[in-house]
């Protein structure tokens, strides 16, 4: 394989990992603009507040995508 078919390959990889993470990110902010943290609860209290765990879930799932590569 010659040098420039080498750099075309990786290119292609990078892009798909690249497109990965664009989706993973999209995914997430979906999540964070879902009717589970809009308008108000029965009792009247905000529903925009957020656990941290389905942070931190998000947030890992993320970074397993990256140390991937």
């Amino acid at each position: 394989m010659n040098y420039i078919s080498k750099l075309q390959m990786e290119n292609r990889a990078l892009k798909s990992y690249l497109r990965e993470i664009e989706d993973n990110l999209n995914d997430f902010m979906v999540f964070l603009n879902s009717s589970k943290f809009q308008g108000f609860e029965s009792d009247g209290s905000r529903k925009d507040w957020m656990a941290i765990s389905d942070i931190q879930t998000k947030m890992q799932e993320l970074r397993q995508i990256s140390i991937q590569r």
